[in-house]
């Protein structure tokens, strides 16, 4: 077996570009393990790989986009009808939580008399000031229509992944060090909800991704199912 790292250029043009997905410039390929020969077989080994391990960078566009060059070697993609729209304006990267990268351009407010930093994806859809945005598949810089939808802060904060710094590295399980068994809980409206006490720690998991399908429904992010 050998490691082959198959690129978004490789994979043209069975697939579509995604800015800031594995493969594209300023991200590493995607990696897979295919057999040490070369030919057909390992390529199409290798397309159905990185397809079931990278699932956004085939499925989170569409025929009717185009990308906005970024700072940082980056780029956002938006519907062609708002193209004209962004691309008047030069956009630069900004980091956000965790590995989520977004657009962002300065503004003037003439009655203000003040700077403003205006997102990519707020300009797009004209929002009001105190509403929020979310990105149905985590990808910031993806700014088509079809990935932004108005949400409330607990529904933005329900699609995400698990934290960084968790020590069980799954979603709404912790691990009680003192009794020696994984707990879980969900955060609904601020108030956490307990869901119980689990040996099995894959259990626990399954048991917030229940409780996030029944709360947040089409918002919900678990660990093994997105609604």
């Amino acid at each position: 077996m050998a490691e082959v790292v198959v690129s978004v250029n490789a994979l043209m043009p069975f697939v579509p570009f995604v800015p800031g997905a594995p493969g594209s410039p300023g991200a590493p390929g995607i990696s897979v393990m295919v057999g040490s020969g070369q030919g057909q077989a390992q390529l199409a080994v290798a397309l159905i790989m990185a397809y079931v391990l990278h699932p956004f960078v085939f499925l989170s566009t569409s025929k009717h986009m185009k990308r906005i060059k970024l700072t940082q070697g980056k780029f956002a993609l938006v519907d062609d009808g708002d193209f004209k729209k962004v691309n008047q304006f030069k956009w630069f990267t900004v980091k956000g939580n965790g590995d989520t990268w977004y657009a962002r351009r300065t503004g003037w407010d003439k009655e203000k008399k003040i700077r403003l930093t205006i997102s990519m994806h707020r300009f797009i859809l004209n929002a009001r000031p105190g509403t929020e945005i979310d990105h149905e598949d985590l990808n910031g810089l993806n700014n088509q229509k079809s990935n932004l939808r108005f949400c409330s802060n607990m529904q933005q904060s329900a699609n995400r992944k698990a934290y960084k710094n968790s020590k069980t590295k799954i979603k709404g399980v912790i691990w009680h060090k003192r009794d020696k068994i994984f707990e879980a809980a969900i955060r609904v409206n601020w108030k956490l909800i307990y869901l119980g006490r689990f040996h099995d720690k894959m259990e626990a998991a399954k048991a917030y991704d229940r409780a996030a399908i029944k709360y947040f429904g089409s918002f919900s992010k678990g660990n093994f199912t997105h609604a």
